[in-house]
């Protein structure tokens, strides 16, 4: 057993509309992954490492074309040891909960090939997959109906920090 620090890292870009810019999207990607394991190496591209550079790609096309809303983009870490780097934002947030009005959590992006379906775990929790679908569909975008999570992967994601903190996350 070895221990070591890790942490989070995070930008932040202000929303553009004077009303709207005092509330928050956050967009959240853990970085780390399991490593060396029983002598097997887990380097994480899939996990996590797809979603770091989508989360990236999201807020360096973000700079260019900032939302109403701020936007807060999120790295986290130890998120495979239990959600650590997610629990440490919540319970210490650089922005206010109160005025953090969604979490879209990225994880483990679709490496298969092209795809019009779009998962999005724990959707129907919130407002969020219904307005996924309509923000989705006229660019030809599928939100997945809700499926069994006999894994307990909602449980088991960044998300669900924020979602127990009462924000609508995904």
């Amino acid at each position: 057993l070895r221990t070591f620090p890790q942490f989070n890292v995070v930008g932040l870009l202000p929303g553009t509309d004077p009303a709207l810019k005092a509330e928050a999207v956050v967009y959240s990607a853990h970085w780390d992954h399991l490593g060396l394991q029983d002598g097997k190496i887990y380097c994480g591209a899939i996990d996590n490492g797809s979603a770091v550079g989508a989360l990236l790609a999201v807020a360096q096309a973000s700079v260019g074309n900032p939302a109403r809303r701020s936007q807060v983009f999120l790295l986290t870490c130890g998120e495979e040891p239990g959600l650590l780097g997610a629990e440490a934002y919540v319970k210490n947030p650089l922005w206010p909960l109160a005025k953090t009005v969604a979490n879209l959590n990225f994880e483990s992006l679709n490496w298969v090939g092209p795809s019009r379906d779009i998962e999005f775990l724990g959707g129907e929790r919130s407002t969020l997959l219904a307005l996924a679908r309509e923000v989705g569909n006229p660019m030809g975008l599928r939100p997945m109906e809700h499926q069994q999570d006999p894994a307990g992967l909602y449980f088991r994601s960044d998300h669900f920090p924020f979602a127990a903190a009462g924000i609508p996350a995904l």
